[in-house]
């Protein structure tokens, strides 16, 4: 839930975010630790995300806080990928024909 306060006051390029909620429990875990991953698809249809594991001395709130401002960075930077996809995307530009931008 911090996580969508976070992203429910963010402004990307004078647009609001719209998040969504969704809880997904693994009742195989081991360990008494949190993560969480966000998703975010824009209108031009990129995929974006943001992710955060927590520990047992982190508040849940904590973890989820820091997956929202990662996204958000990754939001704000104006590109078509994230931060994680970026290297993984140079080969196929280098394979390319043309320009890639």
């Amino acid at each position: 839930e911090a996580a969508v306060k976070e992203l429910n006051t963010t402004d990307i390029g004078g647009r609001r975010l719209k998040p969504r909620l969704e809880i997904v429990e693994d009742p195989s875990a081991i360990d008494a630790a949190s993560g969480i991953l966000i998703v975010a698809k824009t209108s031009t249809s990129c995929i974006f995300g943001g992710s955060a594991l927590g520990s047992r001395r982190e508040k849940p709130n904590q973890t989820g806080k820091t997956a929202a401002k990662e996204i958000i960075s990754a939001l704000q930077s104006g590109g078509c990928v994230d931060g994680w996809l970026q290297d993984q995307v140079i080969l196929y530009m280098a394979l390319a024909d043309g320009l890639s931008e």
